[in-house]
């Protein structure tokens, strides 16, 4: 039995015509810069699980009708700034269990079509905004989420099983969240169980649940802190 290990220049440059193109669950490892040349029709491609360490920038260059990009169960470190710099279309990336610590931050600038981002079990420890439909970020390291400034797009969000910091950076984003947990506005969005793990006052503290925090200092939030729980206990 042959494994392909490696896909060369042009492999697929007579197929103008394919739309899906699958490699999973193989022991792929390496991608050349123009391995996806002539592909101008693909809407729908899958590497996931295999043994990909790296992406060249240009893989995508000639896949302007991509929609779908699965790149799950490799072993992705890092990814190049421009790689979906010409897939305008692109609908759902898939990023799960790889090696990633951090995004580019104008990565997904110009993805206006995009409604799902998967990155669940990396170890990032920061995120580019991602105002984006479907969000999943479960098992990582990230302390924060970015909030959008203008209309917010979430309709799933997926944060648990992060060190979630709660302190008044949290605010925009803990607002939105009471929102949704509480079914209180239009457009409920489904978001899961977010905890946070500092400060050591709301270490496991239910976001939902947490007071209004608009300090700037460990001191100041401590006292915000016993102020909160004094009241909840007369009441």
């Amino acid at each position: 039995m042959i494994s392909l290990r490696k896909l060369l220049n042009s492999t697929f440059s007579e197929l103008h015509s394919l739309r899906t193109l699958h490699f999973w669950g193989g022991r792929l490892r390496e991608l050349e810069e123009y391995a996806l040349a002539g592909l101008s029709s693909l809407k729908d491609i899958n590497f996931s699980l295999n043994d990909i360490r790296s992406l060249p920038e240009d893989l995508f260059y000639e896949t302007i009708n991509l929609e779908v990009v699965s790149l799950s169960l490799n072993k992705l470190v890092e990814l190049p700034s421009r790689i979906f710099s010409n897939s305008p279309n692109l609908k759902i990336i898939e990023l799960a269990s790889n090696r990633l610590s951090s995004i580019p931050s104008d990565i997904f600038m110009g993805l206006s079509a995009l409604e799902k981002v998967d990155l669940k079990k990396n170890n990032l420890v920061e995120l580019p905004l991602l105002n984006v439909k479907f969000l999943d970020l479960v098992s990582n390291q990230l302390t924060s989420l970015p909030f959008p400034s203008g209309e917010i797009k979430w309709e799933e969000v997926r944060l648990h099983h992060n060190p979630l910091h709660c302190d008044y950076t949290i605010e925009p984003l803990r607002n939105w969240y009471a929102c949704q947990i509480n079914r209180s506005c239009n457009g409920t969005a489904n978001v899961d169980r977010w905890l946070c793990s500092t400060p050591m006052e709301y270490q496991h503290f239910h976001v939902g649940d947490l007071p209004a925090i608009v300090t700037t200092t460990a001191v100041q939030t401590t006292r915000v802190y016993y102020e909160y729980r004094s009241s909840n206990i007369r009441e």
